[in-house]
């Protein structure tokens, strides 16, 4: 018996959102990179679908004042 398509989401599975932030000069859109890799890992290790990625580059985390926080 074929499995019917179903646009409904999966309840098992938890929506998360990955915010990667960077400050320094030092650093750069690598860093980013890096450390949406290692969330998206960590979700699909835990049973998380990531449904949407944030990134500030440059921008100090002393605020909350940050276009994509």
């Amino acid at each position: 018996m074929k499995k019917k398509f179903s646009s409904m989401p999966d309840p098992d599975i938890q929506d998360a959102v990955i915010y990667a932030r960077y400050s320094s000069h030092s650093q750069r859109d690598c860093s980013i990179e890096q450390q949406v890799a290692d969330c998206e890992l960590f979700a699909h290790q835990n049973g998380l679908r990531v449904v949407k990625v944030y990134a500030d580059r440059h921008l100090s985390g002393t605020t909350d004042n940050r276009p994509q926080f």
